[in-house]
């Protein structure tokens, strides 16, 4: 886990208009922290390379702070991790992708050394999809794996379901913050997720 001080000026740096995560990246691979970033004068962060006027004007401003110390402060209430890119701490698969979160926020605990299964599909399954996902996890049952999807309705909440069925861990990467659950119906898969080895994940503030 990254300090605290340094998750408090990630989430602050990342929140910047136009900074987004390939170019905090950019930033703290030549300044070394989000923390030295976000002490930087406008001149000195203009002397980057790809890093304009546009992109620094946010950096520093005390309203991004104030909001990431909201942030932290919500994270620390809900037993909410914030994992930290530049400082090695993302999934290994998913630190590969050149556009990787800056910040991750993860609540529950997972075995990152299982092997994972990615079940995603639209939201009005087929009768074929539904067999499909339920003869997969049947199989997959014993073999020591993580099955990820996406917590929407259709195939990716009858995935996580059929998850917890057999007694597969599985991890639900969400398409806003940890603050809600969306469809609402799944609230209760939710915590099951959390009950039963598994976690759910955001790129998303709260």
């Amino acid at each position: 886990m990254a300090d605290s001080e340094e998750i408090l000026y990630s989430i602050a740096l990342r929140a910047c208009p136009l900074v987004g995560d390939v170019n905090f990246m950019k930033l703290v691979s030549v300044t070394g922290s989000a923390k030295e970033t976000w002490k930087l004068s406008k001149s000195v962060l203009q002397e980057i390379s790809g890093i304009g006027t546009q992109i620094s004007k946010g950096i520093g401003d005390d309203t991004f702070l104030k909001f990431a110390e909201k942030e932290l402060l919500f994270c620390e209430k809900n037993n909410i991790k914030v994992r930290l890119r530049h400082q090695n701490q993302l999934p290994m698969l998913l630190s590969e992708c050149p556009d990787a979160p800056a910040v991750l926020y993860q609540k529950g605990d997972f075995n990152e050394n299982l092997k994972l299964i990615s079940i995603v599909g639209t939201r009005k399954m087929t009768a074929y999809g539904k067999k499909f996902i339920e003869e997969l996890c049947e199989v997959l049952r014993d073999k020591n794996v993580l099955i990820v999807s996406g917590l929407a309705l259709g195939t990716d909440g009858y995935a996580h379901q059929q998850a917890l069925n057999h007694n597969i861990p599985t991890v639900g990467v969400l398409a806003h913050g940890l603050h809600m659950i969306y469809p609402a119906v799944h609230e209760k898969m939710s915590k099951d997720i959390l009950e039963n080895g598994g976690a759910l994940l955001s790129e998303f503030n709260s």
